[in-house]
């Protein structure tokens, strides 16, 4: 059952679906990327460049660009991830930090799968999304934080 009416121009239907598409990805400050295996290049999304502080004009899909914007610390995890979705045939999906800027940190959750050449079952893309995180993300360490601190007090408080 579709809510929206049929349109007859195939052209004009699939032009209605990516502004729909595009839209949707905007308003929930999602973007999205495409890695091509063979090549090692990255299609991204504008909201996903934006998001990762890149000027879409600026960026030529080298994957280096956007791993040399993920926290240090992350880097060798999200390797893993990709690793174990690529071997498992599963979801790759990760929370991870990155660098807009030099000074500032966002946090952001990727989700991606891999997709597999029919014929040699090799794997030829990896795609998926990344979304904003970094508010959620903040509240969860300071109710962390909120957590210890109580904890220590009733520790202290105890003896």
């Amino acid at each position: 059952m579709t809510l929206f009416p049929p349109i007859s121009d195939p052209l004009l239907q699939l032009q209605i679906t990516k502004e729909r598409l595009e839209f949707a990805l905007e308003s929930g400050r999602m973007g999205t990327w495409d890695l091509d295996v063979e090549s090692n290049k990255v299609a991204c999304s504008e909201e996903m460049l934006r998001l990762w502080g890149i000027e879409p004009e600026a960026y030529n899909g080298d994957r280096a660009i956007l791993q040399s914007k993920v926290h240090p610390e992350d880097l060798q995890e999200m390797q893993l991830a990709i690793d174990q979705a690529i071997r498992d045939h599963t979801l790759y999906e990760l929370e991870y930090r990155i660098h807009p800027t030099p000074t500032s940190v966002r946090w952001v959750m990727s989700r991606g799968r891999c997709t597999f050449d029919p014929v040699t079952k090799k794997m030829i893309r990896l795609s998926g999304v990344v979304f904003d995180i970094t508010d959620r993300k903040l509240k969860e360490l300071a109710l962390d934080e909120a957590i210890k601190a109580r904890a220590l007090f009733f520790s202290i408080a105890s003896h």
